[in-house]
């Protein structure tokens, strides 16, 4: 029983750690295109 909460837990955490990954790699182009942007504007 312990065990297999355990495992949910772990489970739980991996997929928001890839969820998060996911986002911050999402975040982080978009913010380096917009600054590639402004950085050619000026």
């Amino acid at each position: 029983m312990f065990t297999k909460i355990k495992n949910s837990m772990f489970n739980f955490c991996m997929f928001i750690m890839v969820i998060y990954s996911f986002l911050l790699s999402y975040f982080l182009s978009y913010f380096i295109n917009f600054g590639v942007k402004s950085l050619l504007l000026v």
